[in-house]
């Protein structure tokens, strides 16, 4: 797609976004001079592999348990994302963008330093939002090193003699799962934070006119 499409930066409080439009030979592939053929299986393939598991979260094998971390990590990350943008009036984007938040989840930082290496993350953005958003990627990282630490626990039961001598691993304890936390509650201190913010700058302007 070399010419066909071209990429274009730009860049708004303090945030650079990155948007496609037409290119200089565009008009030929629009008015049939130039043909583009996709190849739909490889793609398909693509997409797959991609979407699996073990490519999202970089397991050797498949874990429901990690992807449920996975996944409700970044859906808390969009609801404070998005009660930040509300308040702010502004697009989610322009507070972190999706492709971001989706690194968060995935790579789970747990310090400024690694949340500064998930590609979207700037200076600038983490001086913002990036601490709010760091302690409830570093919650889920701790949720990750338990469970991670229950199977390798699991695994050395399995693998002890006095385990084959039972009959087979010992079996898991009833109960004991944390509760969920309500919808909603944990996005509540984020909100209330940064409306203080809002009307701390509205007070200030009104003092300056």
């Amino acid at each position: 797609m070399e010419d066909y499409l071209a990429e274009y930066l730009v860049t708004t409080n303090d945030n650079t976004h990155s948007y496609i439009r037409a290119g200089p030979r565009a008009n030929a592939l629009l008015h049939g001079g130039d043909r583009v053929v996709f190849s739909m299986r490889a793609v398909m393939a693509k997409k797959s592999a991609v979407n699996s598991p073990a490519a999202r979260g970089g397991e050797e094998s498949r874990c429901p348990e990690l992807d449920a971390i996975y996944e409700r990590c970044f859906s808390e990350l969009m609801d404070v994302v998005t009660a930040i943008a509300e308040i702010n009036e502004v697009n989610t984007n322009t507070i972190m963008n999706i492709q971001a938040l989706k690194g968060m989840s995935l790579s789970l930082p747990e310090s400024r330093e690694e949340m500064l290496t998930i590609t979207g993350v700037t200076q600038a953005n983490y001086e913002k939002y990036g601490r709010d958003l760091l302690k409830i990627t570093s919650k889920y990282a701790e949720e990750k090193n338990k469970l991670n630490f229950m199977e390798v626990t699991k695994n050395k039961r399995s693998r002890s003699p006095s385990s084959w001598s039972n009959g087979g691993a010992p079996k898991k304890r009833k109960g004991g799962n944390s509760k969920e936390t309500p919808a909603g509650s944990y996005v509540a201190p984020y909100v209330a934070k940064f409306r203080n913010n809002g009307k701390k700058r509205i007070k200030a302007s009104r003092g300056r006119q």
